[in-house]
């Protein structure tokens, strides 16, 4: 009664968990798989977050050898998700990115080595609370290179203890230059065509509906157009 999880090549599923031992609900990468196939295999996510950022990462799995789709330890519905420790999920740049749930969880490194780990006790936080409905009324599309974005703050980036942040200039003009200001400069990155609005709003929803198992979302509410005031009278 075991599965295994394949990560995707080059995805750090820890990258966006908090470094804090302290704050250990996410100091770890929460799992939750759906309903497997006839063959015992299947889709799952990774999420984690530090409280300022999030990432839902899509993972598949498929039945060890000789087991059922089950999983997770004695007493726990583990269908509603489980809480692994960071150093139990594959590093980006690893060449093996498999790790098995069962009653622990375990991964193998490149020398033969392995780390296993207890699931985390505790709650993750209801990630899916800040996962914004979007379409053309409240939010604009626009694709760009994050490693040219990443070369840009590094150019332009605070001293010592500034915040590391940059302001980022959204032209209306999707194949206009993105503009970004940092405490030392300022510079443009090159969009980056990934379809239309419309195609990028119904992936998202569609991503999070499957993230989030909650197949109905609500439409945000159109935004408010105020009437214009008449001239003042002379």
């Amino acid at each position: 009664m075991a599965i295994t999880i394949t990560v995707p090549d080059d995805c750090n599923l820890a990258a966006c968990a908090s470094e804090m031992t302290s704050r250990y609900a996410i100091n770890g990468v929460f799992v939750k798989v759906g309903a497997p196939a006839a063959d015992g295999t299947g889709t799952g996510w990774a999420v984690a977050t530090n409280g300022r950022a999030l990432s839902c990462t899509r993972v598949a799995y498929q039945p060890v050898d000789g087991t059922d789709a089950s999983f997770g330890p004695a007493g726990r519905d583990a269908s509603k998700g489980l809480i692994v420790p960071q150093e139990t999920v594959p590093p980006a740049k690893s060449k093996l990115r498999q790790f098995t749930m069962n009653g622990r969880v375990e991964r193998v490194g490149k020398k033969g080595e392995t780390f296993a780990g207890d699931y985390v006790e505790g709650s993750f936080p209801p990630f899916d609370c800040v996962l914004p409905t979007v379409s053309d009324d409240t939010h604009v599309c626009i694709g760009l290179n994050a490693e040219l974005l990443k070369m840009v703050q590094d150019a332009i980036r605070g001293n010592g203890d500034e915040v590391q942040g940059l302001t980022l200039i959204i032209p209306k003009d999707g194949r206009k230059p993105i503009c970004a200001m940092g405490p030392n400069g300022l510079g443009v990155v090159m969009p980056v065509n990934l379809g239309t609005d419309q195609d990028q709003f119904a992936r998202w929803e569609t991503a999070v509906s499957e993230c989030t198992g909650n197949p109905k979302r609500e439409a945000p509410k159109p935004k408010a157009t105020r009437k214009p005031k008449a001239p003042a009278a002379i």
